[in-house]
């Protein structure tokens, strides 16, 4: 993934490109789109971000129920406790959550 400035883009568009941008509100900017589909490309956004969807959040989302269960109030402790609650993230967790999200 490049971020990329118009003023780089546009001298190598051609046409029937895509251009692929996030949701940043310059993105959305209607002169930004004209100028692409002047040169001919195709505009396209990415969806907003679905953290339901992200195995990731979902292994977070666990580590972080462990250690509030835990009640670890200690600074000096926590490191060892996320360590701990890294490990307990099993292979079958993540299966699970790949499984669950729109990557498989």
């Amino acid at each position: 993934m490049y971020n990329i400035s118009i003023e780089t883009l546009l001298p190598t568009l051609k046409p029937r490109d895509i251009v692929v941008m996030g949701n940043m509100r310059s993105h959305h900017v209607k002169i930004v789109r004209g100028i692409l589909e002047e040169r001919g490309a195709k505009v396209m956004y990415f969806p907003t971000y679905s953290f339901d969807l992200n195995p990731v959040e979902k292994m977070w989302f666990k580590i972080k129920a462990l250690l509030r269960g835990w009640k670890v109030r200690n600074l000096d402790l926590l490191p060892n406790e996320v360590r701990m609650a890294l490990t307990s993230v099993s292979q079958m967790d993540c299966l699970r959550w790949f499984g669950a999200s729109a990557y498989c």
